[in-house]
């Protein structure tokens, strides 16, 4: 079974891209490929259609990992049906998603700040409108997170779409 997982932000430039992309290299690096994807998508996104702000492009890089192909795309315009994960990356992002799901679904929407090892980390900061650096330290959050996502993912077995809660954090 093949099941793919969705990162949310807010415009879909920045964290959530470079989480997909950290996620299929963690899921490549450990060695299940064909059983898990990810994509992404902004809850606001008035960039509909850019690629990743270059300072996103600069940090996933430095991990090796390309994102340059990706496109800016809207929660909106997605099927929900097709993600067997949602992960918010901060509160505005979840809550807006909480609005988009139907009752069923919301049980498939996490906050990527629960899989981090720091309880007191309760969501990942947006650089946006920050310093380079921190677009830098915002990457290797969102790494460990993702790793952490595609380790449980891995063994716990999870390929049918069935919702377990994190373990991590």
């Amino acid at each position: 079974m093949h099941g793919t997982v969705l990162f949310a932000c807010h415009e879909n430039i920045c964290r959530s891209s470079m989480a997909e992309g950290l996620f299929r290299e963690a899921v490549l690096r450990l060695g299940d490929s064909c059983r898990f994807s990810a994509e992404s998508a902004g809850t606001v996104c008035r960039q509909r259609g850019e690629p990743p702000d270059f300072r996103a492009l600069s940090a996933a890089r430095a991990f090796g990992v390309d994102i340059s192909a990706h496109r800016a795309r809207r929660t909106r315009d997605l099927r929900f049906g097709e993600y067997f994960r949602i992960f918010a990356m901060g509160h505005e992002d979840y809550h807006e998603l909480v609005l988009l799901l139907d009752d069923a679904r919301r049980e498939d929407l996490f906050m990527l700040a629960d899989y981090l090892p720091d309880p007191g980390v309760t969501a990942g900061g947006d650089p946006y409108c920050c310093p380079d650096d921190d677009f830098f330290a915002v990457r290797g959050m969102l790494s460990e997170a993702a790793e952490n996502i595609c380790e449980e993912l891995l063994g716990a077995g999870v390929s049918d779409g069935a919702s377990d809660s994190p373990a991590i954090g």
